[in-house]
């Protein structure tokens, strides 16, 4: 899992690229230091927020979603992670 490096800093409103790329970062972290609740808790709301002010298939938006279904391996849930990571592909492809 990749620190994501958004054009803008970690400032500005709560759908800001920068700003959202900050708290993807900040889920990672989390992750890295075991805190399983807390990155998945920031990687579900990563994932909204992104949605609501990049769309779908935005890649910090795929990007929050994949590192969700990894998290999701890790921790054991094998048959979520599949759907999010099929769901990742999908809007992946669409975007070739």
């Amino acid at each position: 899992m990749a620190i994501s490096r958004a054009p803008s800093a970690c400032y500005g409103g709560s759908s800001r690229q920068g700003t959202l790329a900050c708290l993807l970062n900040l889920a990672l972290f989390e992750k890295t230091r075991g805190n399983c609740e807390a990155a998945e808790s920031l990687l579900v709301r990563t994932r909204a927020a992104s949605t609501r002010a990049l769309g779908a298939s935005h890649p910090l938006t795929l990007n929050a979603l994949n590192n969700l279904a990894v998290l999701f391996v890790e921790t054991g849930r094998d048959r979520k992670a599949r759907q999010l990571l099929a769901r990742v592909v999908r809007s992946s492809e669409r975007s070739l």
